[in-house]
């Protein structure tokens, strides 16, 4: 039997964007300013999850469990500027309470008859959640919007895997799910609203769908130093309540009905291993279909026009000696609009070169360990320019992370330097431009950060940490 509980409390403000227009540029004149000094939002969180696990006979195991969540958000957020707004007058005030309750049983098998060995898992997924969201225009004022919702979501998925002499592994899954969803909005007309009113009462939504998700997948292994894989499968993401709450634009009737994703992939690559060295090299192609996407030009979740991710992913692994280990990585990806009015452009924010190379040592067996990565990141064009004009395209960037650390019987430690050389970079920008009026909203990054965690193991699986 096992019980688990967390609870968490987040307090964080929210600095908003550096602007860069045909006449300024905040973010070279003060990038750590902002527009939105009273902006900020808080979290309450806490779980519990607990179950019994029990072999049923030798190489089956069943595990029924279980879990509550609640969870409390508040957000707040003040007009920026003047003109025809007051300054630091209350723009939005929400406070959003989440519900959920799952129940997942399950079974775990392992099998061996002769050469051929089976490995599965198969099991029943129940969701249950209730959101309530009370949209007001500042904190004590009546709500414009109140927003209740309730979803419930059962499945049942298997997948087993079967290894032929030991070289061989297929691998066959399947999941159906049926999602129930029904979303009501209660509107006050005579609540407080701001200068730009509000959106209408939204429509009443009742849905009930049924999904389905296949994989197939194989991998052979012609001897120790060389295998291949390949694998094909369709997924599908359901619109969450987050997603289904802001869909329609500013002043428009809300009706909740986003359509679900989907998608059909394919994959296929080799690993090598020579004495101390490991590569894994693989291409992928992925078609989507109805892509969940927030707009920020309009405040709105959409689904995006059909859309196609391609490209390839390279990892290797040198161990120079039993302590020092060299590690890189290499990744081209396209994602482009494969219908609709950007037909052939790329979707913003993905980069088509990325990667990473670092070197790690064990300076004193795992007592003091120390890893060096530099992260890189490709160009791309900014959200909002699907039409790739390039104009504010989020420049490449390579940031350096180093760490040390350890561990001694129950004790661990680290000490983390993020982004070491102090970097000014982002990697998100909203271009908002028209003809003849420039407009772009990028978000900086952290510089230099310096983290220090101990923990201790206080249990056979507890951690407690110190930081």
């Amino acid at each position: 039997m096992f019980f688990n509980i967390a609870a968490d409390n987040l307090r964080q403000n929210l600095p908003g964007p550096r602007n860069i227009t045909g006449t300024t540029n905040e973010y070279l004149s003060d990038p750590r300013g902002t527009n939105y000094p009273l902006d900020k939002s808080q979290r309450n969180n806490i779980a519990v999850r607990g179950g019994v696990t029990r072999n049923l006979w030798s190489g089956a195991e069943l595990i029924v469990d279980g879990s509550l969540r609640h969870k409390d958000t508040t957000f707040a957020t003040f007009n920026p500027f003047g003109g025809f707004f007051t300054p630091n007058d209350p723009a939005a005030y929400n406070t959003t309470t989440l519900n959920a309750v799952s129940i997942t049983p399950r079974i775990n098998i392992d099998q061996s008859w002769d050469d051929v060995r089976a490995k599965a898992i198969a099991g029943v997924d129940i969701y249950k959640t209730t959101y309530q969201s009370n949209r007001a225009l500042f904190q004590g004022a009546a709500p414009i919007h109140v927003y209740d919702f309730n979803q419930t979501t059962m499945a049942i998925y298997a997948q087993p895997t079967i290894t032929w002499r030991n070289d061989t592994d297929i691998s066959v899954g399947g999941r159906i799910q049926h999602n129930s969803f029904h979303a009501r909005d209660t509107y006050d007309p005579t609540a407080p609203v701001g200068p730009l009113g509000a959106n209408p009462q939204g429509l009443p939504l009742d849905t009930n769908e049924t999904d389905h998700a296949t994989h197939l997948g194989i991998e052979h292994r012609f001897n120790r130093n060389f295998a291949v894989f390949a694998r094909m499968a369709e997924s599908f993401r359901v619109p969450n309540i987050d997603e289904r709450v802001g869909m329609s634009p500013v002043l428009t009737v809300t009706n909740f009905n986003l359509r679900t994703q989907k998608s059909h992939d394919f994959e296929g690559g080799v690993r090598l291993h020579w004495d101390r060295v490991d590569v894994q090299s693989s291409v992928y192609d992925m078609y989507l279909t109805d892509e969940l996407h927030f707009s920020p030009i309009t405040f709105a979740n959409v689904n995006l026009d059909p859309t196609r991710r391609y490209g390839m992913e390279h990892t290797a692994t040198v161990r120079i000696t039993d302590d020092v280990r060299l590690k890189g990585s290499a990744s081209y990806t396209r994602a482009v609009f494969r219908s609709g009015p950007f037909a052939g452009n790329d979707v913003p924010e993905v980069s088509r070169w990325s990667g990473s190379a670092g070197a790690s040592w064990d300076i004193y067996r795992k007592y003091l360990t120390a890893e060096a990565v530099a992260h890189y990141v490709g160009k791309r064009f900014a959200d909002g320019d699907e039409a790739n004009v390039g104009a504010s395209m989020i420049p490449a960037y390579t940031v350096v992370d180093l760490r040390l650390g350890g561990e001694a019987d129950r004790f661990f430690w680290s000490l983390s330097v993020q982004n070491l050389f102090n970097k000014s970079y982002y990697d998100y920008a909203l271009d908002q431009s028209f003809p003849g009026f420039p407009f772009v909203s990028i978000y900086p990054l952290p510089g230099r950060a310096v983290r220090a965690r101990p923990a201790i193991r206080i249990g056979r699986a507890a951690v407690r940490e110190f930081c």
